[in-house]
């Protein structure tokens, strides 16, 4: 975080922050899922554009501070990571009501549980191996940023395809 301008002690401070930005957000999400204009595939699609949005501008954000373009205000990623902890907090949630309407009532239970937990599973491999995933020279500069920014414009894209069928 100290490549970014983010001192041990705002560190401190983006934590606490984020799990308030958690807690609000599933508020948030619980008292509108039922509403008119926002369910739950609106607030799915809203989430994974917007949290895309965030992820590419915090992109933009280290590549034009590595390369001397800006300097680095501590404000800009407090504000884009907790912008990133609200929605990405209502990623993880999302399965299990998106889920619930998949498969038939008999094995509902089953096979949201196995899903989700398998969804769980992946986004801790992913976590695990992004250190390995950014050692990998595939001739571009900041190769991990490229490589997830395409992997969530992907999801965004089969997300808003197989909206509605």
């Amino acid at each position: 975080m100290t490549e970014v301008g983010i001192s041990n002690n705002q560190s401190l401070l983006l934590v606490n922050i984020g799990g308030f930005c958690c807690t609000t957000n599933y508020w948030i999400l619980d008292s509108s899922i039922d509403r008119p204009l926002s369910g739950k595939w609106f607030l799915t699609n809203l989430i994974f554009f917007i949290n895309t949005l965030l992820m590419s501008l915090f992109g933009i954000y280290i590549i034009a501070i590595k390369n001397g373009f800006i300097y680095s205000a501590p404000w800009i990623p407090i504000t884009i990571l907790c912008g990133i902890n609200f929605f990405g907090a209502s990623v993880i949630i999302l399965p299990w009501m998106l889920l619930s309407e998949v498969f038939p009532n008999k094995a509902r239970g089953i096979a949201t549980g196995s899903s989700a937990g398998l969804s769980y599973l992946l986004i801790f491999i992913l976590t695990k191996s992004y250190i390995e995933i950014d050692s990998i020279d595939l001739g571009i500069h900041y190769d991990s940023l490229w490589l997830f920014g395409h992997f969530w414009i992907t999801l965004l894209i089969l997300l808003f395809t197989r909206n509605g069928k």
